[in-house]
């Protein structure tokens, strides 16, 4: 009868186990030095910074822009922004190049994805990839002291920037890494948190709760094991995603994300390791459900009655 039970139940896990499920949201909250964003076609974001320099790099680049009060970025679809909080001096770095999704985007808009606006001056990545800058490079400043023995290094900025599109936290420790290595920009802790709704109470509960390691890699669209221009532009358009949140710096010269992601599965990798996906399969919304919890805690607790009662007799039978 038990064997009969456990082949039962495991006819019906497997099929659920194999199963993932669609409608699930991603929560994630992390410590990191690094992150990558790459807007949609169909996505815009607007950052304002303060206080900046701006430097074109490539052909047709332009001179130095430096900012005397207010600095804004544009991106579009197409574009990556790889945004680092150096952990030297606690400033932003962030870094404008075109994305796997430029071309395609580009065709769609007719717009530049990238734009900068220095106080007056203008600097923009071409639509053309063979004209101008290559890249944009942008480092937050601060305004003179008044007191210089005032430290406010590890005082937060109060910058803000919001977060739409693919999201990558965390970067490959780069070569020379060790004791003597500062500038390693890595994914320092988080967490991966990821909730349905029950199909009778409408309510949000947590099915799968991670806790991201020091120097993993999380993208939110599952696409780190496709390194070539092809492979990313088709993994990228296999499955809707959307992802959104913001980030802001801390006093521990690192960034703070909260990301809230709709998707069917997140990929994550540690460092030198392949990637891994996390989904939340038919077997997980089985088991979070309040209805079977409960219907398990009262099967066992008749269980374990009806062991009880047949074990009486034998209780308060006399001995030979």
């Amino acid at each position: 009868m038990m064997l009969l039970l456990a082949a039962l139940a495991a006819a019906i896990a497997l099929p659920l186990s194999l199963r993932t499920a669609t409608d699930t949201a991603f929560t994630l909250t992390a410590n990191t030095d690094v992150l990558s964003v790459e807007p949609l076609c169909d996505q815009e974001l607007v950052w304002d910074l303060g206080r900046a320099e701006a430097v074109a790099l490539g052909a047709g680049a332009a001179p130095p822009a430096r900012a005397a009060s207010a600095t804004s970025v544009h991106l579009r679809g197409g574009a990556r922004a790889v945004v680092e909080r150096r952990p030297d001096d606690g400033l932003w770095r962030i870094d404008l190049t075109r994305g796997p999704l430029h071309a395609r985007c580009i065709a769609q808009t007719g717009q530049p994805a990238v734009v900068v606006t220095v106080d007056d001056q203008v600097l923009e990545l071409s639509t053309d990839p063979a004209k101008g800058p290559r890249a944009l490079s942008l480092r937050t400043t601060r305004p003179a002291a008044a007191n210089p023995k005032e430290d406010k290094d590890d005082k937060p900025s109060g910058t803000v920037l919001l977060l739409s599109g693919r999201v990558v936290l965390g970067e490959l420790l780069r070569h020379g890494g060790g004791w003597k290595q500062t500038t390693s920009p890595l994914l320092r802790e988080g967490k991966l948190e990821a909730r349905t709704r029950e199909p009778f109470t409408d309510r949000s509960v947590p099915v799968i709760e991670e806790a991201l390691d020091a120097g993993s890699r999380v993208d939110t669209h599952a696409c780190l094991a496709h390194a070539g221009a092809p492979a990313q532009l088709a993994c990228l358009g296999t499955a809707p995603v959307s992802a959104s949140g913001i980030v802001y710096d801390n006093k521990d010269r690192a960034l703070d994300v909260k990301l809230h992601v709709t998707t069917a599965r997140i990929g994550i990798a540690q460092h030198g390791g392949e990637q891994r996906a996390v989904a939340v399969t038919w077997w997980n919304r089985f088991v979070s459900l309040q209805f079977v919890q409960m219907f398990a805690a009262t099967l066992l607790l008749l269980g374990t009655l009806a062991q009880t009662v047949i074990a009486l007799p034998g209780l308060f039978r006399p001995a030979p």
